[in-house]
């Protein structure tokens, strides 16, 4: 099963630093952007693709590359969808304490799981009171899908090379571990370097074998 590993740059000088601090800082603005666009409860079930194709419409990009700001807005979707969801346990508790009839129970529920508590009165009334609208304050972070970034050993060391502000240019990012890297990273900044968070394969422990020591 998939587990998550953390690699840390080795040696990421001041200007690579900024401007990786620069991208961050303006994906925190992008962030915001999506959770009080989208963030209500009224926002319920927003696609993906549409949510893009607002933030591409009104020009709420502020200067990043296409596919950096995107993954952001796809994680503040699963951000958003997750709390949703959360909001739901107390709603359902409530149904099958207070709700009798079997079929209305039912047809609550179905209504819940379609994101169509709207068109409900009491479901709606519950949401509202349940769901509490979340925002964000992160500015040092990134996610990344394999198109902003190439992973490469070279003289037995690992490089990250992200996509930069600059059209054609990347950022080449030092790694303390030559272990690959591949798939939807998350790379934090935290004092001087940075983090990078991506999944990979667990290992198989070996047996250990029956013998007694001792």
């Amino acid at each position: 099963h998939p587990v998550t590993r953390i690699t840390m740059s080795d040696g990421l000088n001041a200007g690579k630093h900024t401007q990786l601090t620069e991208m961050a800082e303006r994906l925190r603005v992008v962030r915001q952007y999506v959770w009080r666009k989208y963030g209500g409860v009224s926002g319920a079930a927003v696609p993906g693709f549409t949510a893009v194709a607002g933030m591409r419409r009104s020009g709420a990009t502020f200067g990043l590359p296409a596919h950096i700001w995107q993954a952001a807005v796809l994680s503040v979707l699963e951000d958003i969808n997750g709390t949703r969801e959360a909001s739901k346990l107390p709603v359902k508790r409530r149904i099958t304490r207070c709700v009798k009839d079997p079929e209305e129970r039912h047809r609550l529920f179905a209504l819940l799981k379609k994101n169509d508590w709207k068109s409900d009165k009491l479901l709606s009334r519950l949401m509202r009171r349940h769901y509490k609208h979340g925002w964000t304050q992160v500015h040092n972070q990134m996610v990344l899908d394999s198109s902003t970034y190439t992973w490469a050993e070279q003289t037995g060391k690992g490089w990250l090379f992200v996509a930069s502000l600059k059209p054609g240019k990347r950022i080449s990012i030092p790694l303390a571990s030559n272990r690959p890297i591949e798939g939807r990273i998350r790379l934090i900044i935290t004092g001087d370097e940075v983090a990078i968070h991506y999944l990979t394969e667990a290992h198989p422990s070996k047996p250990c074998g029956e013998a007694v020591l001792g």
